[in-house]
């Protein structure tokens, strides 16, 4: 039989106590520092009149989306029996994607 991850089931919570720090001096100010190179640019983000605006417009059948779900299935399936069945020829216990040697 495989063998499974152990539950936590002595897990306690544990309250830690706040001690005081002697150099706290208060809430962090950022310090400003002046920028004799700065220059206002009143002009950064205008933009230009906008001329035209496109619309793409899609119509799709009903079924389309579920001939993809099936599709998209279908291949999961595929994927997790070959998966399963190469665990098997390794000799791995294949559960929930965890491979335990015996």
């Amino acid at each position: 039989m495989p063998q499974s991850l152990p539950l936590v089931s002595n897990f306690r919570f544990v309250v830690l106590q706040k001690i005081k720090n002697p150099n706290y001096k208060g809430k962090w100010k950022t310090p400003w520092i002046d920028n004799p190179e700065f220059e206002d640019d009143p002009h950064l983000y205008v933009l230009k009149p906008i001329k035209y605006v496109g619309i793409e417009v899609w119509q799709i059948e009903n079924d389309a989306f579920e001939e993809a779900e099936k599709a998209r299935t279908a291949k999961e399936e595929e994927r997790l029996l070959s998966l399963s069945q190469s665990l098997k020829v390794t000799g791995c216990h294949f559960q929930s994607f965890l491979c335990i040697h015996d």
